[in-house]
């Protein structure tokens, strides 16, 4: 007697009745009754139907059933929503049902426009040219507009000099599957940005040898995002490796103004400033960010989970939530670290473990908070040496069960339950 043993989807109406996909999700075939619509309407399948069961690390197999509907019945889309299938395991007594989705099981649309299913098309632009000897892709220096999107093959390293400047119109992003070696100079560095402000960003996917961003500046992006696939930073690099060295991050408007999941890197001399949400968010990462500052977040300046990251020589100046934020079981070591005028100075949150040195907080609603918010973690900890902390109107809120230490001395938890004040109720801001 299952919860739920099958799912059903809305194909489509004709003047002989309706179509739906309906597949069982449970390890037992089921029967399929009648299709019903409210209280009134009781339809049976054209043919008797039984679906077979689910198997074991399948997909569910979808059939099309149809159900006839007399001339007399006048359809209307609006109707999907008071649908429902109504089935039961052959030979049981239990009759059930369930809702009809008022949308197909499979968009074939949606597949075929799906950018990651795209074929690369770095070769028609007429700017960038391959060294198929040495596996080279090569950005010419200049200034070029892109109004569709750039995919990149793997296989490749794509190289970008100082100088050079792409602007991302009507909607366009940069997709590389091929790992990037951008070097620009102080004076003359590589800009990415959008003059019409529709402009969707870069995201590295899973091109595992390392990529270096060098004097790079990455201005008025935001996230990649198309027929329902989508990524939260304006700058991503997913299972990519990378150094970032003297670049820049401004104006975006995303989520996060970079997000690297699943991969080493570094961070120095670099700028976070104008940020919609959180400016730095790293995923399951290891690596270092130093003489690093961030300016005016719109969340989290650095926003870290289940990663170990070291951050040296880093100021925050106006973060709208968390200046540090380390969670899901992260490790997180700092020193020479500057916050001001933030919601929150640094929280260390689910088993998470924060250890910092020479460490200076000025006008922050909170300076320091340890605390459990899921379930399936546990407490946080945070240890600090060689503070210096003024203008807090909280400077230490601490969870029953999760720790903090100044200097070696222990602050004793103030509240049961920090989650219910944070996020929003009454300190911070994000939901994160």
């Amino acid at each position: 007697n299952p919860v739920k043993g099958i799912h059903a989807y809305f194909r489509g109406a004709d003047s002989t009745g309706l179509t739906l996909s309906l597949g069982a999700i449970q390890t037992l075939p089921i029967e399929i009754l009648s299709l019903t619509l409210g209280d009134s309407a009781f339809v049976l399948p054209a043919q008797p139907v039984i679906l077979p069961a689910k198997l074991e690390s399948r997909p569910v197999e979808f059939r099309e059933v149809h159900f006839p509907i007399s001339g007399r019945f006048i359809w209307a889309d609006s109707l999907v929503a008071n649908l429902k299938v109504q089935y039961r395991i052959p030979g049981a007594h239990n009759i059930a049902d369930v809702a009809v989705l008022p949308y197909p099981a499979m968009d074939e649309t949606l597949t075929r426009r799906d950018v990651l299913r795209q074929p690369p098309n770095a070769a028609k632009f007429e700017f960038i040219t391959f060294d198929e000897a040495q596996k080279r892709i090569v950005i010419a220096p200049g200034k070029w507009r892109l109004q569709e999107n750039l995919i990149i093959p793997a296989g490749y390293t794509v190289h970008c000099s100082a100088g050079t400047e792409i602007d991302l119109s009507a909607g366009a992003k940069i997709l590389s599957f091929s790992p990037l070696q951008f070097s620009g100079s102080g004076e003359a560095p590589v800009v990415i940005t959008s003059s019409d402000s529709t402009g969707q960003g870069l995201a590295v996917i899973d091109a595992h040898e390392r990529s270096l961003l060098e004097n790079v500046v990455f201005n008025n992006l935001s996230n990649p995002q198309e027929y329902g696939w989508a990524l939260s930073g304006a700058v991503t690099f997913y299972e990519s490796p990378l150094d970032i060295i003297g670049s820049k991050f401004i104006n975006n408007r995303s989520d996060d103004g970079l997000n690297i999941v699943r991969s080493d890197f570094t961070m120095e001399q670099t700028l976070f400033s104008n940020t919609f949400s959180d400016a730095f968010d790293g995923d399951f990462v290891d690596g270092k960010i130093s003489n690093t500052t961030f300016r005016n977040c719109g969340n989290d300046a650095i926003d870290v989970s289940g990663s170990v990251i070291d951050v040296e020589n880093v100021t925050v100046i106006g973060a709208g939530d968390k200046g540090l934020s380390a969670g899901e079981n992260s490790r997180m070591t700092g020193r020479e670290i500057d916050i001001r005028n933030s919601e929150i100075g640094v929280a260390s949150k689910d088993q998470s473990s924060v250890v910092l040195e020479q460490v200076r907080l000025i006008d922050c609603r909170i300076g320091f908070t340890p605390y459990q918010k899921k379930p399936e973690f546990g407490p946080a900890s945070i240890r600090v040496t060689g503070l210096s902390l003024s203008q807090a109107q909280i400077p230490y809120l601490v969870e029953q069960g999760s720790s903090m230490t100044v200097d070696g001395v222990a602050i004793a938890p103030n509240r049961a339950s920090v989650k219910e004040i944070l996020y929003g109720a009454e300190f911070g801001k994000s939901s994160k």
